[in-house]
């Protein structure tokens, strides 16, 4: 019987390595991402927004679950999603974390911000609830699990604005009200060596495409004791570098400027994962079926 993503997740937490998992944006670069090696991958509420044309703050439940059912039937590796401030109450979050099991997702994270999503977060502004609130959301998720290798992250955004001490101090409250892990975003070298020594669980680290954060390389992650490093804006980032260029260099050219034989290759890798070769063995036996009726 196939394992639950959720219960691989755990078996990968329990190993003594660290976690290194990749940003995502949809299926296939989650079937990149699962090709490349990687043990897990993660959905940005960035990335899905961007993905989706209209960006993270106007995103709802639902545009979650849907790209989320899309790239869970794709892959066979535990996906992570950003689950924001739980799009809504701690009503709202009961549901949350149920629907995003029954799409087959492993673990998300829950952060200390307001809802809505203020759109002022991607410049650095980002309003924050009461930690005794954010306590009561982060038991209400915990007691929502069907099933209890779901993996809760609780995520602070309080140490840009209120000090290191005071994100320590709210990440310890939400790890005390019952999340199994914790994300974290120090604001220099030092802060990021000190936080897992100082937080009461496995840490995050995040690198950040374009962040005011450090950043950290897997081995120095490893060695400051993170249990998770994830690069959130991955596949988004690189997707819109290669799209630019090449359609920059069409629109000046009149011509593309990539390898024909590599293009190819990329284009038969992501049809196998797609099941092209499969659909095709179908549908060559249902025309050997018919010619073979058609010869009695």
């Amino acid at each position: 019987m196939k394992k639950r993503m959720t219960t691989v997740l755990r078996e990968l937490m329990a190993q003594d390595k660290i976690i290194v998992h990749p940003g995502i944006h949809d299926a296939i670069s989650a079937q990149l991402a699962e090709n490349a090696g990687f043990p897990m991958v993660a959905l940005g509420g960035t990335a899905l927004g961007l993905q989706l044309g209209f960006g993270e703050p106007r995103l709802c439940l639902e545009d979650l679950l849907t790209v989320c059912r899309y790239i869970t039937a794709a892959i066979d590796v535990p996906l992570k999603v950003d689950a924001g401030p739980g799009f809504g109450d701690t009503v709202q979050i009961q549901r949350t974390i149920r629907e995003l099991e029954r799409a087959g997702v492993a673990s998300c994270h829950l952060e200390d911000c307001v809802f809505p999503h203020r759109a002022t977060h991607c410049i650095g502004v980002d309003p924050l609830i009461d930690p005794d609130e954010m306590c009561e959301k982060i038991k209400v998720a915990a007691a929502a699990r069907n099933d209890k290798d779901f993996v809760i992250v609780a995520r602070t955004n309080s140490m840009k604005e209120f000090g290191f001490e005071e994100g320590v101090r709210r990440i310890n409250m939400y790890l005390d009200a019952g999340a199994d892990a914790a994300y974290v975003f120090p604001n220099n070298m030092e802060e990021a060596e000190r936080a897992p020594k100082l937080v009461n669980g496995p840490c995050c680290f995040n690198n950040s495409e374009g962040g005011t954060m450090p950043n950290l390389t897997v081995e120095q992650a490893q060695n400051f004791g993170y249990k998770f490093i994830t690069y959130p804006g991955m596949s988004i980032t690189l997707m819109g570098i290669a799209l630019k260029k090449g359609f920059d260099y069409l629109m000046a050219n009149g011509q593309t400027d990539f390898d024909v034989n590599a293009g190819g290759d990329i284009i038969n890798l992501m049809r196998k994962f797609g099941g092209t070769p499969e659909m095709c063995d179908l549908e060559l036996a249902k025309d050997a079926r018919e010619a073979a009726r058609k010869n009695k």
